[in-house]
């Protein structure tokens, strides 16, 4: 039998480009930050709020305690979909 070298496994993340946010659009976020009693949502709007703020995806995944890749996806949900992945629908976010 032949044994197999096995290589550690290396885990890319993708850089994720600046947000630019409208000031209306920012205003809009906090509000719906501060209506929601989900703490998912408010982690989600909270990610792509910081990120329009310059922080980087490690910062701000320690910062909200959650994995890199979870901030990566509501950042591409949010910029790819117009929106974040809300129970309830929201009007005009861009």
């Amino acid at each position: 039998m032949k044994m197999l070298d096995f290589l550690p496994m290396k885990i890319t993340i993708p850089l994720m480009k600046n947000i630019k946010l409208t000031i209306e659009q920012k205003i809009d976020l906090e509000a719906l930050h501060d209506e929601s009693r989900d703490g998912r949502v408010r982690d989600r709007i909270k990610a792509v709020l910081l990120r329009s703020e310059g922080w980087s995806t490690p910062m701000i995944a320690q910062a909200l305690r959650l994995h890199e890749t979870s901030i990566v996806r509501h950042i591409d949900d949010y910029v790819s979909k117009n929106k974040l992945d809300l129970k309830m629908e929201v009007h005009d976010l861009i």
